[in-house]
């Protein structure tokens, strides 16, 4: 009976082992193979302009890979524990910037490359659904990501609680002032 009991115990420990191995690596090369769909996409983008299936000056390659890029840069920067940090902070600037550019109902001032307007070539048609299935995955499994997107909520909320505090501060001045 001790010796099934010692049995049970020993594959218990070695089972919370794993499980914290398991963590370990999800925590140093997690966010990275969060990306790796993203790379292939962007590979597809180069061999496509490299076969001559697509004008290079095309708006919707030039744009999709610029984007492609972006996302791959900041999900570097994002990643492993010393990203998380930064993802916390940049959703909660992220957060700001967009509060006060509503705010002022100006975007005048958004630098970011607009999508185009047109249809995109039929090439590019299977390369960008590819692509939203594999933004789909770096949203939900890039931790510096989903930090960085949780960051920007919370810091929408407190800003928009702040803005509604003014708001009933003001309207209750303005009352005391009618009376």
């Amino acid at each position: 009976m001790t010796t099934i009991i010692l049995v049970l115990a020993a594959t218990a420990i070695m089972l919370a082992g794993a499980l914290v191995l398991a963590l370990c690596l999800s925590v140093l090369y997690g966010d990275t193979s969060a990306s790796y769909r993203l790379f292939a996409v962007r590979d597809k983008l180069v061999r496509l302009d490299i076969a001559g299936d697509i004008d290079p000056d095309d708006p919707w390659f030039n744009h999709t890979y610029e984007q492609v890029n972006s996302l791959l840069q900041c999900s570097y920067m994002l990643s492993k524990t010393r990203g998380w940090i930064v993802a916390d902070q940049a959703g909660k600037r992220f957060a700001e910037r967009r509060f006060r550019v509503r705010a002022k109902a100006a975007q005048a001032d958004d630098h970011r490359a607009k999508a185009p307007t047109s249809r995109p070539p039929e090439p590019l048609v299977p390369i960008l659904q590819e692509l939203d299935l594999a933004l789909d995955q770096l949203l939900n499994t890039h931790m510096g990501w989903i930090i960085l997107l949780n960051s920007a909520t919370r810091q929408y909320r407190k800003l928009y609680k702040q803005k509604a505090k003014e708001l009933d501060d003001d309207i209750h001045r303005g009352l005391q002032m009618a009376h």
